[in-house]
């Protein structure tokens, strides 16, 4: 089975010229022409980068690698993944399976051994990873978990938090070359008020058990900055930075063992791959609207001969009593009938036909909302977000969403519809001409939409890892730091920078046979919990 579907079937030029014209999609020529790694195309052809993914969701990290090696012509697999949900399993088997060695359900099982997926057998993967990319479950740490009213409430004794406890022991025991984290950034919120208790005191925020956690029954050292030898450093990434029409911020921590780059390097990780790379996005493209993404998709599903998922109506669940004075609250400050619908929105019968009562109150207090601020929310191209509170105001404007959450359902105020299943992966930077939906449900692609990474963001990421990470590979150091992009601002790196790397077929002067030197254990320097790009 092909890994890219759109080989097999008929394409015109219009939907290459819709995609071209999207920014988002224009990210890999874009970072690797900033950062000079095409001077390195055509001699990487040896080269290989061995990737493994914990709670791989989407599985965005083989994605991403797919299309850069394909750029770049290096060699790239996955040695293992781990996904406890059977849908996400099902797509990545469907999209990846042949890019993939290993196939766990649970990081543990990734890291120790246990049923593997793919050979229907007990399986154990080499301890040879160039790169992990990791994203534990954010439910627990997510602002809308209901739990966080609970007085003992503590993520971590979540049976999803243990996730990040099994990642950070797959680190500590398989010495990966660089690890990826990908979290909410509602990890650096606070405990609510009501959690006490000397867990609490003790770490002011989720973070900072990540960071310097240590379990309190077994002295077991769980947080990142106990790892030994590894450079770390946290950065606060936001998609529409990236012409994504989205706002998501997320929270990215990266490692780097200490033989792989230097302590400077890792530092400036977070102004390279958030402020260079973003403005290299900026200058070089445009970001989409969500209109022009759902005309590019219907274009490509007619191609396909697929028609999109949207989601079906579905029935009023109970209304509290508190939610119906909140809605009649709201009707009553906007002018409008207490119980009735708002009437500058009440002529597209047909298409609020899609929406239950529930939903047809979300849809009209906000258009009424819009309009009450003096904006039109069909001209601005506004939309919400049906699935949150009322009073939540998941307001999208100017063709740009909210953040994507699994059960999200986005309707536009301009085409009077939901957003598509394809539609949310789009947002999420996936071409969904490259990949393989049959059998996906909208509550399916929602579900993977609002789990997975953001493919522009974590490109950026993971292309400025491979800056050093390849040179890395071929046994050399990086020709200059990448803190240098920042002091001189001489992107791309010339070609004859980069030639001290052998070119195909020359002989490398170090003997294959010399052992490598003994490196004492140098102890880890106290790192702040956040980089110079986070604000506390």
């Amino acid at each position: 089975m092909s890994d890219s579907p759109s080989d097999d079937i008929p394409c015109d030029e219009s939907s290459d010229a819709a995609v071209e014209g999207m920014g988002m999609f224009q990210w890999v020529k874009i970072f690797t022409s900033k950062l000079g790694l095409d001077a390195l195309r055509g001699r990487l052809r040896n080269t290989k980068i061995l990737c493994a993914e914990a709670c791989a969701g989407a599985c965005t990290g083989t994605y991403i690698l797919k299309e850069l090696s394909e750029h770049l012509g290096f060699n790239t697999s996955t040695s293992s993944v781990s996904e406890p949900d059977p849908v996400k399993r099902a797509w990545i088997s469907n999209n990846f399976g042949s890019r993939i060695d290993h196939h766990f359900k649970y990081v543990s099982e990734q890291r120790m051994g246990g049923f593997c997926l793919q050979h229907n057998q007990d399986c154990t993967c080499p301890d040879e990873e160039d790169l992990l990319l990791a994203g534990p479950p954010c439910q627990p740490y997510s602002r809308l978990s209901s739990l966080k009213r609970r007085v003992d409430w503590n993520p971590f004794d979540d049976p999803k938090g243990e996730a990040f406890l099994d990642t950070t022991r797959y680190i500590r025991h398989k010495r990966p070359a660089v690890a990826i984290l990908e979290e909410v950034a509602d990890v650096m919120t606070p405990w609510p008020s009501t959690c006490q208790g000397t867990f609490f005191h003790k770490y002011k925020c989720p973070l900072d058990f990540m960071l310097s956690g240590e379990m309190e029954a077994s002295g077991e050292k769980v947080g990142l900055n106990h790892i030994p030898n590894y450079w770390l450093t946290t950065m606060i990434l936001e998609t529409s930075h990236y012409q994504v029409p989205q706002t998501r911020k997320r929270l990215y921590m990266v490692l780097a063992r200490k033989d792989v780059c230097s302590e400077e390097v890792v530092v400036n990780l977070p102004e390279i791959a958030g402020k260079v790379l973003s403005e290299a996005m900026r200058e070089a493209s445009r970001r989409p609207t969500i209109q022009e993404i759902m005309a590019h998709n219907r274009q490509v599903l007619q191609i396909l001969e697929r028609r999109p998922t949207f989601p079906a109506v579905s029935q009023d669940g109970k209304v509290s009593k508190s939610t119906k004075l909140l809605v009649k609250s709201f009707k009553k400050n906007l002018g409008v009938s207490p119980y009735g619908p708002v009437e500058c929105y009440s002529n597209s019968e047909p298409a609020r036909s899609q929406l239950n009562n529930r939903e047809r109150d979300c849809v009209d207090v906000h258009y009424a909302s819009l309009q009450a601020s003096g904006i039109d929310p069909e001209k601005a191209q506004c939309n919400v977000d049906v699935a949150r509170s009322i009073g939540r105001r998941h307001i999208g404007k100017w063709g740009r969403t909210s953040a994507l959450t699994r059960f999200v359902k986005i309707w536009d105020f301009e085409s009077q519809s939901f957003l598509s299943g394809e539609d949310l992966l789009t947002l999420q930077g996936f071409q969904i001409e490259k990949l393989r939906l049959d059998g996906m449900k909208y509550s399916d692609l929602a579900a993977l939409s609002g789990d997975s990474w953001t493919v522009p963001v974590a490109g950026a990421l993971i292309t400025t890892v491979l800056a050093f990470l390849l040179p890395y590979k071929l046994g050399k150091k990086a020709p200059i730091l990448l803190s240098d992009f920042l002091t001189h601002n001489d992107f791309p790196i010339a070609e004859s920078e980069w030639s001290f790397i052998p070119s195909p077929g020359e002989v490398s002067n170090c003997s294959d046979s010399e052992p490598e030197p003994h490196v004492e254990p140098v102890p880890l320097p106290k790192v702040k919990p956040f980089s110079r790009t986070l604000t506390s």
